[in-house]
């Protein structure tokens, strides 16, 4: 989208900000870029005053540390003159929803006379702002809500605005739903560029490709150089020697995790509610960084000779994992070209947590899939497709092979990802 959402002072308009103003968290005084995001999100909320009836809560989906709720928090503070009542929920566990609405009773004028117990609070939250009333123009945000079963409930209806904040792709059958992704280049080289002062333009390009351009690893990365006196350079090197260390090192003061912290929780659940999945993530976290063409997994099924090679022949079974990736945001599903992708750190957490000898198992069990085609495929386009990824893996082995050549070969190196050793 071309437009651009100006961000005007308050003092400006000429209105007054919002009567009611609740637990909305301080605006980010580093916030960078997403003007395109911004005006997606303003123009699909502004359209709805056409018609009261459609009005349907928006949600901010993607990978952990994306910043999705720094996009609802510039959200809040740049359009607050529009609001007469502006209230921020923290949505990870339902009670602590439904207690939140509960104390904005007070603010609607419902609890004067006694206090109200929570549930009956809840609905008389509810309903108020249904009928819009006191306030017709509030803007409820719902942040970090991962159960969509569970919060839907407790989510108004009326002629107000609610916005969603969740790494959960099940938003998508639920509500209008935005995908927030990492950073562009150019808006990676502008936050570092305000956030390290005298970074050089080179040092801020490497950083941000090492980072895979992901808003809370650069403020991690920035608030440490700016912190320590530590060079781009120097922190690249620990980066390489160090990872898993760095990267779980104290959360940035604008956001309440660090890096490794926000995918942790996210596997934690995936070992304990699907196994099979997390055996999916693994094998995907020994690829390149570029999307990987589902026909590739599929084609595994054939030659893998395990317990994880049987259970990829179940397309129900898969399904469900790739499901399952994209609930906890662990994974980025393309389903128009049919790709996984797996952020470069989180494949990095994931191989760092596996001793080596799991590497090793992983890296040589997974490699095949790349090599060889099903049954039926053995020649012609279909296993040309693949050579470039056994190249690749004979390369990092020592093996000899073919060498796919020409500009064919550069096509299918950019469509087929390669093992990332």
């Amino acid at each position: 989208m071309d437009s651009v959402v100006k961000s005007v002072p308050v003092q400006d308009t000429g209105r007054r900000v919002p009567t009611v103003w609740g637990n909305v968290p301080q605006r980010n005084k580093n916030f960078t870029g997403r003007e395109g995001l911004l005006a997606d999100l303003r123009a699909r909320i502004t359209a709805e005053t056409r018609d009261v009836t459609a009005v349907l809560p928006h949600a901010l989906q993607g990978l952990g540390g994306v910043g999705k709720t720094h996009l609802a928090i510039e959200y809040a503070h740049r359009f607050q003159t529009d609001y007469d009542l502006v209230w921020w929920v923290p949505a990870d566990q339902p009670s602590l929803v439904r207690s939140t609405l509960a104390t904005l009773a007070p603010r609607l004028g419902l609890a004067d006379a006694a206090p109200l117990r929570v549930d009956d609070a809840v609905t008389q939250v509810l309903d108020a702002l249904r009928r819009g009333e006191p306030y017709r123009r509030w803007l409820l945000i719902f942040d970090n809500a991962e159960q969509p079963e569970l919060i839907r409930p407790s989510i108004p209806h009326g002629p107000g605005h609610v916005i969603v904040t969740s790494r959960n792709r099940s938003w998508l059958s639920h509500v209008d739903t935005i995908e927030v992704n990492v950073f562009d280049r150019r808006e990676s080289l502008e936050f570092l560029t305000r956030r390290v002062e005298d970074i050089s333009r080179a040092d801020a390009d490497e950083l941000a490709d090492a980072l895979g351009d992901l808003p809370l690893a650069l403020e991690q990365a920035g608030a440490l150089q700016a912190e320590t006196g530590m060079d781009a350079q120097e922190y690249l090197e620990l980066l390489r020697e160090a990872g898993g260390r760095l990267l779980a090192e104290n959360a940035p003061a604008d956001y309440s995790r660090p890096v490794a912290a926000a995918w942790s929780l996210s596997v934690s659940k995936l070992q304990e509610q699907a196994p099979f999945a997390l055996e999916l993530l693994r094998r995907c976290a020994f690829f390149s960084p570029e999307p990987i063409s589902m026909e590739i997994l599929d084609r595994g099924k054939f030659i893998l000779k395990s317990e994880f090679g049987a259970a990829m022949q179940d397309r129900l079974v898969v399904s469900r994992a790739v499901r399952e990736l994209g609930r906890y945001a662990l994974a980025r599903l393309d389903t128009t070209n049919k790709t996984l992708q797996v952020h470069r750190l989180v494949q990095k957490f994931i191989r760092d947590d596996l001793p080596a000898e799991d590497q090793r198992r992983v890296r040589d069990r997974g490699a095949p899939a790349t090599r060889r085609g099903g049954p039926g495929r053995g020649g012609g386009g279909q296993l040309a497709a693949v050579q470039p990824a056994a190249a690749a893996h004979r390369a990092l082995r020592g093996l000899p092979g073919p060498a796919a050549t020409g500009a064919s070969a550069d096509r299918t190196r950019r469509a087929v990802p390669l093992p990332d050793r």
